[in-house]
């Protein structure tokens, strides 16, 4: 009797250090694919532009409700990391859609990455100036912006232009079959109303 329970509890006890374990097991896993999607969406240009967004709207709020103008030009360091990250993220996107479309893209990609570096340094120096605007020596943080934005827009043409022939290389053949098969459809019924013409003279 008393070796049936002490099996029983040996039992019990195993399947709840089973259970412990698996459980333990499946929180590790947890944590570890949060940690990934974390630094993913940290590394995000989508994420820095809406961070950057936040900014030009607390700065101005603040200006407002201080009873002051709100900058809003250039020189503003909250609009510039905004405009900063608008340029990296529609070059970025524009690459990828060139990817997918099957356009040679060369080292755009490796551009990009390169272009993505250089506007985290150049956000974290506007993101030090804080809400005032730039003047004096800080004024070249916006003319480092102002060639981020260039070397951004030409990686975006580029990457549209390839994108653009893919699409002309693929719509051509569509096009060339399309014709055909309505070429063949057209003549087909001709032919299947001059045999019905045929055949109702005959009847």
């Amino acid at each position: 009797m008393l070796s049936g329970v002490s099996d029983l509890l040996l039992a019990v006890m195993a399947v709840v250090v089973v259970g412990l374990g698996l459980v333990a097991a499946a929180a590790v896993v947890a944590w570890i694919r949060l940690r990934r999607r974390w630094r993913a969406l940290r590394s995000s240009t989508a994420l820095r532009t809406g961070v950057a967004l936040l900014g030009v709207l607390r700065a101005r709020g603040a200006a407002r409700w201080h009873g002051e103008a709100a900058a809003g030009g250039s020189a503003d360091p909250a609009v510039l990391r905004l405009q900063l990250w608008q340029s990296v993220d529609g070059a970025a996107r524009a690459v990828l859609a060139a990817e997918r479309a099957g356009g040679t893209v060369g080292d755009l990609p490796s551009l990009c990455r390169r272009l993505r570096s250089a506007s985290e340094d150049l956000d974290r120096l506007l993101a030090l100036a804080g809400g005032a605007p730039l003047a004096g020596p800080l004024e070249g943080l916006g003319r480092q912006v102002a060639d981020v934005r260039d070397a951004a827009g030409s990686i975006r043409r580029a990457a549209l232009v390839s994108a653009g022939d893919a699409a002309a290389a693929r719509m051509g053949p569509l096009a060339d079959d399309a014709r055909r098969e309505v070429e063949c459809v057209t003549a087909g019924v001709a032919r299947a109303g001059d045999a019905l013409g045929r055949g109702r003279r005959a009847g």
